[in-house]
């Protein structure tokens, strides 16, 4: 048996030819995404395979001065903590699922580790701000640094000195 498109189509009614121009238009649209998306990931895989070699050695050398940590999980709050030097500052910004995690407390203050939360909102919230934001009803405001330069800009943001969300390129 062989199927003949053209025969097909000329046998379609006008509903049936709408339904099927849709769902070409929909399938020419999902395999844009698709190529968009791999575009992106591979990008951002250059990227990262230029950052983390100078991230992980940090982290390896516990010689960073602050760690935000955005995951629920405490042994992402444990690693973070781990990779401060003396005098760091460990961000919590995601909280732990089981409202738990364990940090050594006697080196905490003997090495003058800060520990601060940083409580922006519940998801909802959080969802509300991206629908005003794809509605148009909202712009972000940003300062685009370079990575080298983090030091200062955290200088700069504690004195006030920047009027916009920092984002940093390597």
């Amino acid at each position: 048996m062989s199927v003949d498109l053209l025969h097909l189509w000329a046998q379609m009614g006008m509903f049936a030819k709408g339904i099927v121009v849709i769902m070409a238009i929909m399938s020419i649209y999902s395999l844009t995404i698709v190529f968009t998306k791999l575009v992106q990931l591979k990008r951002s895989e250059r990227e990262t395979r230029k950052f983390a070699p100078q991230f992980s050695r940090a982290i390896q050398e516990e010689n960073l001065d602050q760690a935000i940590s955005l995951a629920v999980s405490p042994s992402a709050f444990e690693q973070a903590y781990r990779s401060l030097r003396r005098g760091g500052t460990l961000v919590f910004v995601g909280l732990p699922a089981d409202n738990k995690i364990e940090l050594p407390i006697f080196e905490t203050v003997l090495n003058g580790i800060t520990v601060v939360g940083s409580i922006v909102g519940t998801r909802l919230d959080l969802r509300e701000v991206f629908e005003l934001h794809a509605a148009g009803l909202t712009r972000v405001i940003t300062e685009v640094r370079s990575l080298e330069t983090v030091n200062e800009a955290i200088e700069d943001v504690e004195a006030g000195r920047v009027p916009a969300r920092v984002v940093f390129v390597p």
